[in-house]
């Protein structure tokens, strides 16, 4: 099973992430910085693994070991494509960075002394 969430930043990024690694098991794969892959650990119950174990001379348990692997839950956490805003602090609505004014250069005088 597979699946696809989609978070607002690159913090609520990390905080989904780590969410997933320390409390559900999951182990990263990959993390670019705009996305994260994330895949279940873990070899299946014990007690499925004991039963082929004895019941096919351990043939089942390593195709049972194998099936778990290959159908493992994957997750994909992505940074929203809208969250590519610049936020301003005086209340107004937010701007994506690509429709703001380019500001130029400001010159500073700076007296040393």
């Amino acid at each position: 099973m597979s699946r696809v969430l989609t978070v607002s930043d690159r913090r609520e990024l990390e905080e989904t992430v780590d969410q997933y690694v320390a409390e559900r098991g999951y182990k990263l794969k990959t993390d670019d910085g705009t996305e994260a892959w994330l895949v279940a650990k873990g070899m299946g119950s014990f007690w499925w693994h004991l039963l082929f174990l004895f019941l096919t001379a351990g043939f089942g348990n390593v195709a049972y070991a194998a099936y778990v692997r290959w159908h493992a839950d994957s997750v994909k956490i992505e940074v929203s494509p809208q969250s590519n805003t610049k936020t301003k602090t005086d209340g107004g609505p937010n701007v994506p960075l690509s429709e703001l004014p380019d500001e130029g250069g400001v010159e500073v005088e700076r007296s040393w002394g």
